[in-house]
Parts: C-alpha cells; sequence; structure tokens
C-alpha cells in the first residue's frame, strides 16, 4: 500500500481526534474478560464468578494510565475481581503452541461511522 506524504500528515493531524471515537464491539472468541462477565457473570454476590457484565460491547470508559476499559458494571477488567470484589483466577480462553492455527472472532455492534 502506497501512501503519499500529503495523506500521512493528514492521518497525523487527525490523531489527536482518536479520543472522539467510541467503540462497540467485543472479541468473542477467544472470549475477552468483559465476554466473559457477559456470558458467565452474576447479578448476585459469588465468590470465583464476575459480576454480570449486561453490555459486552460497551466498554468506552478507560483511564489513561490502564490498558482496558470499564463496562456498564463499571468493573476494572484490568484488575479482574469476581462479585464479591476479590481477585479472579486467571482462566485461560484458549491454549495455543507455537505453530498453532486458531479462529479469532470479533463482534463489530455499531457503526457510528467514525
Amino acid at each position: 500500500m502506497h501512501f503519499s506524504s500529503a495523506r500521512i500528515i493528514g492521518l497525523l493531524a487527525l490523531s489527536p481526534l482518536n479520543h472522539l471515537v467510541h467503540g462497540h464491539g467485543y472479541l468473542k472468541t477467544p472470549r475477552s474478560r468483559n465476554f466473559v462477565a457477559y456470558e458467565d457473570g452474576t447479578w448476585a454476590s459469588a465468590p470465583g464468578v464476575p459480576l454480570r457484565e449486561s453490555c459486552p460491547h460497551c466498554l468506552n470508559v478507560k483511564e489513561a494510565h490502564k490498558v482496558c476499559s470499564k463496562g456498564n458494571a463499571m468493573t476494572d477488567y484490568d484488575d479482574w475481581n469476581d462479585s464479591q470484589g476479590n481477585p479472579m483466577e486467571w482462566a485461560s480462553q484458549g491454549i495455543y503452541e507455537d505453530g498453532d492455527l486458531f479462529t479469532v472472532e470479533s463482534v463489530l455492534t455499531t457503526n457510528h461511522a467514525g
């Protein structure tokens, strides 16, 4: 793909505006933490079970120093705590060996033409 200098400069000029984009999507396979919370979570309090996420594609509240965003349940997916506030054990959603082929499935639910 060939980009002209003018096009690259134009894209760089628009890059500060990327904070205005609100994403509405999630990683379905392997499941992201917010999708695990949507499928397996609880509205009650249960040890080892995440707080239920009502909207798996609504992770658009992110603090500058964090990696993950927060969803409607305001769960901090960087810290990954259960519905009682205790740290969750790591639960791999897929285990792959060097050279394995695997499918990554993402879901985009809303397009704001951004």
